[in-house]
């Protein structure tokens, strides 16, 4: 009889768990398990499209780092607008950064790492004439749109652009043939150069001295330094020699800084004016009023801009509001291709490099600085060019811009395909 009693109430265990399990298997039949926590789903419940990744390179490290740091700010800055604005074609960017250490092997390097390991569906990239060539040159093996945003004459030519490559940069021909002109015709004719010796400056140099002298101008005198120079002493002594109207200088970053100083306490800029081929508030900022009077430069933009054209205002504000100062006209360039990525993508309907490309080449817009357009042949930016003045720290209290305003625009070069090399000269047979 025990024994009875015992199998009866094995078997009713049994059937209790046969139950049970049978129980738990039909309450989640036909239903997706919730997300684990701190998960998202999009719409009825499906996976969320995976993000577009947009990869950045620049000089983090070096000479150039400050204004890499402002590159970089802005690429964050058009990020946060396009997703707040629903992402790219409905999917959020995800930003990828590499520092390239203001050097071309280097630059190639993390280019080469980044698209192997986090595979960007864009590269944007740099500071210098130098890195950006190697980072195009990794991007055009990989098929992956590029936008640069350095200088670089190499860039757009048919033999190193690659195909699916734009340069939203001013390149060095377009640069010194417009204030090659405006410096003979505005400034003087005898002039000196002092230039960085690499891509950037030779090609500077070439470009300026070409239109100077068709403008009726004189050399008297070049000297080549090497990056993350600290004493120009010498070059001081050989300029002051020379006798020029004119300076002109392609110092950047730390090396305009120290140059500017030393200017100012040799009072060289009491003797003949200093043009920078470039000038940006960083440099202007750590250089202060006191070394920027009677000095000229030229700039792709100046956030003074912003009296004048609604874009440049809503570019500045929103940039002085998340960063609380003004954008350089380099964080322009990084802002104004992110931007371009997205009209690209709406334009194409699509992210694949063909069609974007195809797309976006020809295109006119308006991101950041007034009306632009990107030539097809060798989807290079074109864009106006402004010409500027240091000012006394008098002159901006007068102004009413005593903390930012060292400089104020006295010129403009506007855009014009006659800036540029022509596409058979590029290399590009229609």
């Amino acid at each position: 009889m025990k024994l009875r009693y015992l199998k009866v109430y094995a078997l009713l265990v049994v059937l209790a768990l046969m139950a049970a399990m049978t129980g738990c298997s039909s309450s989640n039949t036909g239903t997706t398990p919730p997300p684990a926590s701190g998960g998202s789903s999009g719409p009825g419940g499906a996976k969320p499209a995976a993000p577009v990744k947009i990869g950045f390179v620049s000089s983090f490290s070096g000479t150039y780092a400050a204004i890499a740091e402002d590159q970089w700010r802005a690429v964050q800055l058009a990020t946060e607008q396009i997703n707040a604005q629903g992402g790219l074609l409905g999917r959020k960017i995800e930003l990828v950064k590499r520092d390239d250490k203001l050097n071309p092997g280097e630059a190639a390097k993390v280019t080469q790492d980044m698209i192997q390991n986090d595979k960007p569906d864009f590269i944007i990239g740099s500071i210098s004439g130098a890195t950006v060539l190697p980072m195009n040159d990794q991007a055009k093996k990989a098929g992956i749109p590029f936008f640069g945003i350095a200088q670089s004459d190499a860039v757009t030519t048919a033999k190193d652009r690659g195909q699916f490559s734009f340069h939203e940069a001013l390149t060095p021909t377009m640069n010194g043939r417009a204030l090659g002109k405006w410096i003979a015709n505005n400034l003087g004719k005898k002039v000196y150069y002092l230039m960085p010796d690499y891509a950037f400056g030779k090609d500077n140099y070439n470009a300026i001295n070409k239109a100077l002298l068709q403008a009726g101008g004189a050399e008297v005198g070049v000297a080549w330094y090497p990056l993350g120079t600290s004493d120009f002493t010498p070059f001081i002594a050989r300029i002051r020699a020379a006798k020029p109207d004119v300076v002109v200088t392609a110092a950047l970053g730390n090396d305009q800084v120290n140059l500017l100083k030393q200017v100012q306490s040799f009072e060289l800029n009491k003797e003949m004016k200093i043009f920078i081929v470039v000038t940006d508030i960083q440099g202007d900022a750590a250089a202060g009023f006191q070394n920027l009077q009677n000095t000229y430069g030229g700039a792709s933009f100046y956030w003074e801009l912003a009296d004048k054209d609604p874009t440049a205002k809503a570019f500045v504000d929103a940039y002085v509001k998340k960063y609380g100062s003004p954008p350089s006209g380099y964080a322009g360039y990084a802002y104004s291709a992110t931007k371009l990525i997205k009209l690209g993508a709406e334009k194409a309907g699509s992210i694949e490099p063909e069609k974007f490309s195809k797309a976006l080449a020809g295109q006119k817009y308006n991101t950041y600085k007034g009306e632009q357009w990107i030539r097809a042949c060798d989807q290079q930016s074109f864009q106006s060019i402004f010409i500027t003045r240091g000012r006394t720290l008098e002159e901006a209290k007068k102004a009413g811009r005593e903390q930012y305003g060292f400089r104020e625009i006295v010129g403009v070069v506007q855009a014009d395909e006659s800036m540029e090399r022509t596409c058979e000269e590029l290399g590009y047979k229609h």
